[in-house]
């Protein structure tokens, strides 16, 4: 928001729950989002799960649209596929029968399906509204769906993906790009986390970021992923394009896990020695940056002006 701020637009965030939940009520404003719509302002019609359904939070949010000054960035958290699942038959758009009927793993896939069609209702809405060719369209998860810690949740998605259900399934998410008459189709693999979608957006939006200014990668021009995983998981934890390598919690190196991305087999955890002394150090900078307020340096001065004077 900071960024598209200053090439002149504005920006609105919407959100099913109260303005205070995570703050937000104050990290908007400081993050550069001009509106931020919450629970408060909204009328609570259809209340499922933590807060207002995906689909009332589309469908109220769109006279806003059509006020906001243009260019214009909008923001919207959606809750109705969020822990933990619950969701009225009438919402219920899928026949599930047999060994997952009435299951946890139904629960969240009758949550998934209702947010899969409130966003082509959504877009439906767009078209009809005029704003639908003009507009850039991202949609991401900001975190896994089902945790594979616990037992029930572990046992349901191995038996569905017939597979073991480990680190790199839970944390496999979407991020899914439409770019209006750009007639681009692409898949990319490269592995990648949240703090890679700054300067990935950047890049589809044509605009011009310091890589030196930022820690997260534009996924379009590399070919190396690494993302440091703390989320769930021991610190020092990581996964790249080939493997994956998940800190023991006893702190221990040797006790910890590793195997390969692809075939799933197990490897020799002295191979991950390097990632996992990256992970750490990227973790560390990223809190010595943001426990000593250095944020501002940072944008002024880069990330190796605040290596090289690092006590």
């Amino acid at each position: 928001p900071m960024l598209l701020k200053e090439q002149g637009y504005s920006s609105i965030a919407f959100h099913g729950n109260k303005a205070d939940f995570w703050n937000r009520e104050n990290i908007y404003p400081s993050q550069g989002l001009d509106t931020f719509i919450s629970l408060e302002e909204l009328n609570q019609d259809q209340m499922i799960g933590i807060g207002l359904s995906d689909g009332s939070l589309f469908r109220q949010s769109i006279p806003y649209l059509k006020k906001q000054v243009q260019p214009f960035y909008g923001f919207y958290v959606t809750l109705t596929s969020h822990h933990p699942f619950t969701i009225d038959e009438q919402y219920k758009g899928l026949n599930i029968q047999g060994e997952y009927k009435d299951t946890l793993l139904e629960d969240y896939l009758q949550t998934v399906h209702y947010l899969d069609t409130q966003i082509g209702s959504f877009i439906e809405m767009l078209k009809k509204e005029g704003l639908y060719e003009d507009t850039m369209i991202v949609i991401y998860g900001d975190h896994k769906g089902l945790d594979m810690r616990n037992e029930e949740a572990n046992e349901l998605l191995s038996s569905f993906l017939m597979k073991p259900y480990k680190e790199d399934e839970m944390f496999r998410v979407p991020l899914i790009a439409h770019i209006p008459n750009s007639n681009l189709e692409k898949e990319i693999n490269t592995v990648g986390g949240q703090i890679d979608f700054f300067p990935t957006m950047a890049n589809l939006l044509g605009l011009e970021i310091e890589p030196d200014k930022t820690l997260g990668k534009d996924l379009m021009n590399i070919d190396e992923g690494f993302v440091a995983k703390q989320v769930h998981v021991a610190r020092g934890s990581f996964i790249d394009n080939e493997k994956v390598f998940i800190m023991s919690n006893d702190a221990i190196f040797e006790n910890s896990r590793a195997w390969d991305i692809n075939t799933g087999e197990d490897i020799d955890i002295e191979e991950c020695r390097d990632g996992y002394e990256r992970a750490l150090a990227e973790v560390n900078l990223s809190e010595y940056i943001l426990q000593n307020n250095l944020i501002p340096l940072v944008r002024e001065k880069g990330i190796k002006y605040i290596i090289k004077h690092r006590p």
